[in-house]
């Protein structure tokens, strides 16, 4: 898959940061298939999702993209999450998937978030 454009991205990440702020202050989840198509596919919206992890990170903020699920019975992150958590967050290595998203996604739900 080749990378986003920056002007995409750009455009992007504002829009996806905002409605996952006013998920977080409902402490909802978004279902990764009922969003991708907005920010740019399947493919691209990974990308979208790693580069406002760092984004949050390097602000000192959680994971915003622990709101993001996939559509199953139980649902949690995809793949792409526990890959950028685990880099941007070394503690979390020792964790299990589950264990890992359920630490960040509490830590989301209780930022106090500001626009």
């Amino acid at each position: 898959m080749p990378r986003l454009g920056n002007a995409k991205m750009e455009q992007y990440l504002p829009i996806l940061r905002q409605l996952l702020v006013r998920t977080a202050r409902n402490h909802l989840l978004v279902k990764y298939g009922s969003v991708q198509n907005q920010f740019g596919g399947r493919g691209y919206f990974g990308q979208v999702l790693d580069e406002l992890n760092r984004r949050e990170h390097r602000a000192g903020r959680p994971l915003l993209s622990a709101l993001v699920v996939l559509d199953q019975p139980n649902p949690m992150a995809s793949n792409g999450f526990f890959i950028v958590a685990r880099e941007l967050l070394p503690a979390s290595r020792g964790l299990r998937d589950r264990a890992l998203w359920e630490v960040e996604r509490n830590r989301v739900w209780a930022f106090a978030w500001r626009d």
